[in-house]
């Protein structure tokens, strides 16, 4: 099973953001549990670290980034995923790219906190409790 998160869920796992932290930390920590494959954009680390020294420091952002990179499977940004975004006339470019970057990899499920600008949905497009009610149920 390959479970693919958004940035918007991975930033809160790795800054511990609350609210959201809680419901990111089970989600992975059962997806860990299960063996399953967790799966960000190459973009999201980027993002994030980006982010992360804008809000906090240099140090940090480091530390984000070696986690990410520990705990997540890149997908890849190529120049079809980012074709496939522009055409898709999607209104949020970068939730295209997410999205085109899970399917091209394989994705089960997305897990976001922004369903509503995910315009395709070849796969389910869970929030992050959505998708650990799924993770509990799913049989393999």
């Amino acid at each position: 099973m390959r479970i693919f998160l958004d940035t918007n869920v991975v930033y809160d796992f790795v800054s511990k953001r609350q609210p959201f932290y809680d419901a990111a930390a089970l989600l992975i920590r059962e997806a860990i549990l299960k063996n399953y494959t967790i799966q960000i954009s190459s973009l999201s680390v980027v993002n994030i670290s980006y982010t992360t020294q804008k809000t906090h420091d240099t140090s940090m952002a480091n530390l984000a980034v070696a986690s990410m990179l520990q705990s997540f499977e890149l997908t890849p940004i190529n120049q079809q995923i980012i074709e496939e975004a522009h055409l898709s006339g999607w209104k949020d470019f970068e939730d295209a790219v997410q999205y085109f970057s899970a399917i091209q990899d394989n994705a089960d499920v997305i897990i976001t906190r922004n369903q509503k600008d995910y315009e395709e949905n070849k796969i389910p497009i869970l929030n992050p409790e959505e998708g650990l009610k799924w993770l509990r149920e799913v049989k393999e």
